[in-house]
């Protein structure tokens, strides 16, 4: 995450399902994995728009994901976002609340 998300290879902002020592939980019921599962709930329900301002941010969909996967696996998953210091935090999503 940290080689890719860096600015020498162009400042890609990463999402990781969990840290490189944690297994990711998926549940058959869920029809994926708790990191997917919070990713669609944060962008396509538009959960992750943390303030109502009617977008979701990098940093919006990450605190609201790493909060859902928590609650979804117990603590047992912690997902990661990266992105390069001097990238400021942007929106990636229109947010439609349903």
């Amino acid at each position: 995450v940290n080689t890719v998300s860096s600015s020498e290879n162009g400042g890609i902002v990463v999402f990781a399902s969990s840290t490189g020592r944690q297994v990711s939980v998926e549940r058959d019921d869920w029809g994926n994995g708790a990191f997917t599962k919070a990713i669609v709930e944060g962008i396509e329900l538009g959960k992750a728009d943390l303030l109502g301002k009617g977008f979701i941010t990098t940093s919006s969909l990450d605190t609201f994901v790493e909060s859902r996967v928590a609650e979804l696996t117990e603590g047992k998953q912690s997902p990661v976002m990266e992105r390069p210091p001097q990238q400021p935090d942007f929106a990636i999503a229109e947010a439609h609340k349903r």
